[in-house]
């Protein structure tokens, strides 16, 4: 089997990967597959149906508002201080924690797979995270190693570039990295194409130095999955596959809609009678006809109800897609909608995010804890002290003043305490995110007290002097 050869599970998603990858990317993308996404009509009228038609990309639009809703509050790592100047730049490429996190769950909400590679280069300096996408894992394998089961064998897709024919050429070459368990270590091999005779390539791979933590080498493979639900290696349905498969079929009908719209709104002329079929007749004001006895004309016009039924159709894929996750899509309700029926709307929204955060935070935080522990700022490769907590609260809901001013109400007749009202106003949006309970309580303490509300000097004299009144009368 060559190093190239792919998973069963790979070679099963790899065409959804495909379809939903386009549709992200857009008309342009999808329109360029041709026939891929729109069945061909007639050879000489196919350009002029893909030309009409119109992809409307919800798949994206949903993406990127499913991504909004999850990173509203940034993600907290808690790592040991010597690793606090590293999340400016966990990959040594530039990329900062929060960018390479949001990489992740971008690629998850199209594909449901990512993987990250814990790295040090040879000779020392300190640990870095790689990433790849569903993509460029085509094959791995799990055992049972001392009673645990465990990743074996992985097969990493990467990119070389190579100087071509000329100074100015660039070849772009795949290379392999393997990464198994030889002897119960870590063993890393890169495999690159090399001509072998009779314009023949056959993939060859190089050993490695192996990867080391203080002299000793690694008796596992620092590699860490990432998908919907679980951090294994098996793959997962991509979450919008449903979505997708929706979005490409309302693309189809709006090809059906304004290749109808085309032929359907200008009327046809015709003619009965004439004795010579190559004779042309040209309309307009400018252009008489002379026609034979006999001879009639008139137009042929749409009457029928076709167009509105496609025009419905369109409609209901598009609420099918707000539906199936394009809650941004959705035209904002007439009248006032009930607390618990905005929470019915979103809560599957809210479950598909909590399960790719879930999982996202808990293979960061392995990864992390491999960086840690390789650079020797913890003994133990496990430690739960170092994660990443991922934002849980996706919608950005604001209090309103009624409850504002009933939470107050209540603080004031002692009902609550005064930092449990401070923590519901927080939780109602009203406070920056950056501000803790204890800094908002500061800057009260800080302030001047209110000016009580008194009444005027003369009208208190008018007061006393009514009251020493009734006094000298009784």
């Amino acid at each position: 089997m060559p190093v190239d050869s792919v998973h069963p599970h790979y070679a099963l998603y790899a065409p959804a990967w495909q379809m939903i990858r386009d549709a992200v990317d857009g008309e342009l993308v999808v329109k360029n597959r041709g026939t891929t996404y729109l069945p061909m009509l007639e050879p000489e009228d196919y350009q002029d149906y893909l030309i009409n038609a119109r992809f409307y990309n919800a798949t994206g639009r949903t993406i990127q508002g499913l991504l909004g809703a999850a990173f509203r509050v940034p993600p907290i790592a808690e790592v040991p201080p010597a690793m606090e100047p590293w999340l400016m730049d966990v990959s040594l490429a530039s990329v900062p924690l929060e960018a390479f996190v949001k990489k992740d769950v971008e690629d998850k909400l199209q594909t449901g797979r990512y993987g990250i590679r814990v790295d040090m280069r040879e000779g020392g300096g300190r640990p870095y995270l790689v990433s790849y996408t569903a993509e460029n894992i085509p094959y791995w394998r799990e055992g049972v190693v001392n009673g645990r089961r465990i990743l074996t064998t992985v097969r990493l897709k990467e990119i070389e570039f190579a100087p071509g024919k000329d100074e100015f050429e660039v070849e772009k070459k795949d290379v392999f990295h393997v990464l198994d368990h030889e002897g119960g270590f870590c063993r890393l091999r890169i495999f690159r194409q090399v001509e072998t005779g009779n314009n023949r390539q056959e993939w060859i791979g190089e050993l490695q130095p192996p990867p080391t933590r203080m002299g000793q080498r690694l008796t596992f493979i620092p590699f860490v999955f990432d998908g919907v639900s679980e951090s294994t290696p098996d793959c997962e349905k991509p979450p919008l596959l449903d979505l997708v498969t929706v979005n490409y079929g309302h693309y189809r009908l709006t090809a059906d809609y304004y290749d109808a719209m085309r032929f359907t709104s200008k009327p046809q002329p015709w003619v009965s009678g004439l004795t010579d079929s190559d004779t042309k007749m040209r309309i307009g004001s400018r252009y008489a006809w002379t026609l034979p006895a006999g001879a009639q004309t008139g137009y042929l016009e749409y009457s029928g109800a076709g167009i509105a039924d496609i025009r419905q159709a369109l409609n209901d894929d598009e609420s099918r897609m707000a539906r199936l996750g394009a809650a941004v899509l959705e035209e904002p309700k007439e009248g006032v909608e009930s607390a618990e029926t905005a929470s019915i709307n979103q809560s599957g929204k809210t479950s598909l995010l909590a399960s790719i955060t879930g999982t996202t935070g808990h293979a960061m935080s392995k990864a992390l804890r491999i960086m840690a522990w390789w650079k020797g700022l913890t003994n133990n490769v496990e430690d739960e002290s170092i994660k990443l907590t991922m934002n849980s609260d996706f919608i950005e809901a604001r209090m309103s003043p009624s409850d504002l001013e009933a939470l107050v109400r209540s603080w004031q007749a002692r009902g609550i305490s005064r930092d449990t009202l401070t923590y519901n106003i927080k939780r109602g949006g009203l406070l920056p995110d950056e501000r803790t309970i204890e800094d908002e309580h500061a800057l009260i303490d800080a302030e001047e007290p209110p000016m009580p509300q008194g009444q005027p000097e003369n009208l208190d004299e008018e007061e006393d002097e009514e009251e020493i009144e009734e006094e000298e009368a009784a």
